[in-house]
């Protein structure tokens, strides 16, 4: 299971994506319930979950507006029994509102709060957890005067047909309006993180 923001939902893509093209004949199942979608591929009894969860720790509904309780993990009940999970959480903590407290003081007090969730409530000896992570994005230095942010990279690399940053631009998923450097093509990096993935599980079960 994925847990995370838009970048868990890259990588789950990613991942899906390189599962059904192993075996392209293999039938499969996939909808989505609430913030939960499953895929699975009854053949090899296997279920590959993504869950948006933005911040880790709650969010609540007030007449203020929604409120993070930095010190919650209710929503941490489906995490259990579950064999590998993959969190992320960052992109959201840079979001700005209207009030907030230091937002790196915040996202330090939400993750001590999940690796204390994880620590009381999971059997890691059954249990494979993961934390991907922040994801670099790229909106200047590019080097080049000419280019600014994603929409100066026209030149592809030697030998591939994407773009030199890798990230989606204005074509990703919904047609952004806005550059979108913080994502990732697919296939692209996330592949890459699938298999560093994939070679963390196999070697703990050889060892």
């Amino acid at each position: 299971m994925f847990v995370g923001d838009s970048l868990s939902l890259n990588q789950w893509q990613s991942l899906t994506c390189m599962l059904h093209t192993s075996n392209l004949q293999a039938r499969y199942k996939l909808f989505k319930t609430g913030g939960l979608s499953p895929l699975t591929f009854p053949a090899y009894k296997i279920k590959v979950m993504i869950s948006r969860n933005a911040f880790l720790v709650d969010t609540i509904a007030t007449t203020a507006g929604r409120v993070l309780k930095l010190d919650s993990i209710e929503s941490g009940k489906m995490w259990k029994e579950i064999d590998v999970l993959i969190f992320n959480s960052w992109h959201w903590w840079l979001h700005t509102g209207t009030k907030q407290p230091d937002r790196l003081v915040a996202y330090e007090k939400g993750l001590k709060t999940w690796a204390r969730w994880i620590d009381n409530n999971l059997d890691t000896t059954n249990t494979r957890v993961f934390f991907q992570g922040a994801s670099p994005d790229h909106n200047n230095d590019w080097g080049e005067p000419t280019s600014k942010q994603c929409e100066g990279q026209t030149k592809p690399m030697v030998g591939h047909q994407y773009p030199a940053d890798g990230h989606p631009s204005v074509y990703g998923h919904g047609s952004h309006k806005d550059m979108d450097y913080s994502h990732w093509c697919l296939a692209g990096a996330p592949d890459t993180w699938n298999m560093l993935l994939y070679a963390a599980l196999t070697q703990r079960k050889t060892n």
